[in-house]
């Protein structure tokens, strides 16, 4: 049997009056996963994009990121994956290569000074930037969003 096809609108359930869940129909969202073993990046995307429309997610391991990934491409939702390499080379580097079944638009690896040398590599295995962790959320919000907006435009 062939896959139904998602379509490109979707309803979201807002808070109604009386309490009573409410739904409309809205376009596709844009969202930033962030993969990261303690709260840093994500609260200072959140920070970044508060004005913007653009969602981001934290996540913690990597099964929940593939999960994101997954609901994004089910809701035709464009994202990009930050994939902070603090979490453990051994974790983070399948990463890349297993997110591309999802099509994301762009896949951000935080590397480290240990895994600054398996930069090449990693662009070989779908990581589309490479930065140093020691990046400064605004420059990384500003990657995130000419990202997306490369796919929107």
């Amino acid at each position: 049997m062939g896959r139904v096809p998602m379509p490109l609108f979707r309803p979201r359930i807002l808070g109604g009056v009386s309490g009573l869940p409410q739904t409309e129909l809205s376009m596709p969202e844009r969202q930033v996963i962030v993969f990261e073993n303690r709260p840093r990046w994500a609260p200072a995307l959140q920070r970044e994009f508060v004005e913007s429309g653009i969602r981001v997610r934290a996540c913690r391991t990597a099964q929940v990121l593939l999960n994101l990934a997954a609901t994004c491409r089910g809701h035709s939702d464009s994202f990009v994956a930050i994939i902070d390499f603090e979490v453990g080379p051994a974790t983070c580097l399948p990463l890349p290569a297993r997110l591309a079944e999802f099509s994301p638009q762009g896949v951000i690896a935080l590397g480290t000074a240990e895994t600054d040398v398996l930069e090449p590599s990693l662009r070989e295995l779908g990581v589309t930037s490479y930065h140093p962790a020691s990046i400064e959320s605004r420059r990384l919000a500003h990657e995130c969003q000419r990202i997306l907006n490369s796919q929107h435009g």
